[in-house]
């Protein structure tokens, strides 16, 4: 809603994280997998990691990582967890776009 749109972020899993939450049914994660990339390159500039994680993090340290970023920033009121984006196609009459996805709720 910053830049004047209501925004919504689909998340086919029952829990924010996509891969790395590892529970999820089509999450290829499996508990002890590491990230290839360092601490540094796996967040956002806005929210660095806590001092505790590893220098290459653990799967379990970037899933909390994303639940920290989402509740730092407020974006659990814009989730739609287990939900399955169908397809996004334009929208004919305006300038957005028709997204078809299965309720969630």
């Amino acid at each position: 809603a910053d830049e004047g749109f209501p925004s919504v972020i689909f998340e086919q899993s029952a829990k924010i994280g996509g891969q790395w939450y590892t529970d999820g049914m089509r999450s290829g994660m499996w508990s002890s997998l590491r990230a290839n990339t360092s601490s540094l390159m796996t967040c956002f500039s806005c929210l660095r990691h806590s001092n505790d994680v590893l220098i290459f993090p653990r799967g379990e340290q970037i899933a909390g990582y994303l639940e920290r970023f989402c509740d730092e920033f407020g974006l659990r009121e814009r989730l739609k967890l287990s939900t399955e984006v169908i397809s996004v196609s334009r929208d004919p009459t305006s300038d957005g776009y028709e997204i078809a996805y299965t309720d969630g709720s």
